[in-house]
């Protein structure tokens, strides 16, 4: 994680920021306002052959096709429950590192908790070791009413040469099979 992120999170705490509070594989995130495109409730996704699970499918939004990434299977948690008629995606404006175009990109939880402008918080650093998630996912952590709230990084969860990297690797082993 580079400096520039972090003081740009620390900035963005010392005033107020917007952040969206998310449910997945009942563990509660923070995203950033301004990370975030849109927020669709989520329909019927089609599912895209010789990808791992991580990729739940692709969805049409006026008429672009754009992927959904399992939030709780890229944050490498362990989803009990199937995603219900309150499950959304949330849509953030990504950038293809190879391209350096913009593209859209889905990421599917289970819940959108709230939407609120955090003004009196405590940033906290993210822990060394024993989080739920890798650590490269985690920007910081946001102390709200006493209970520390892992902020995403979104630019990690939809690297799009890790996931590119993710996608071929389960096509290789496919194959071999």
């Amino acid at each position: 994680m580079s400096d520039e992120i972090d003081n740009s999170i620390v900035d963005a705490a010392n005033s107020d920021t917007g952040l969206l509070f998310v449910e997945v594989a009942n563990e509660i995130f923070a995203i950033p306002i301004n990370s975030t495109k849109e927020v669709i409730e989520k329909g019927a996704l089609t599912r895209v052959p010789m990808c791992p699970d991580i990729v739940s499918g692709v969805i049409n939004v006026r008429g672009s096709v754009v992927p959904v990434i399992d939030a709780s299977r890229r944050l490498g948690l362990n989803r009990q429950e199937e995603y219900d008629k309150y499950s959304c995606i949330v849509l953030y404006e990504a950038t293809d590192n190879k391209t350096q175009e913009a593209m859209s990109i889905g990421l599917l939880v289970a819940r959108v908790r709230s939407i609120e402008v955090i003004s009196d918080h405590t940033i906290v650093n993210k822990p060394a070791f024993g989080s739920v998630v890798p650590g490269n996912f985690i920007l910081t952590m946001i102390n709200v009413n006493g209970v520390a709230v892992p902020i995403l990084n979104m630019k990690a969860l939809f690297d799009s040469s890790v996931l590119n990297e993710l996608i071929l690797q389960f096509q290789r082993r496919s194959l071999r099979v």
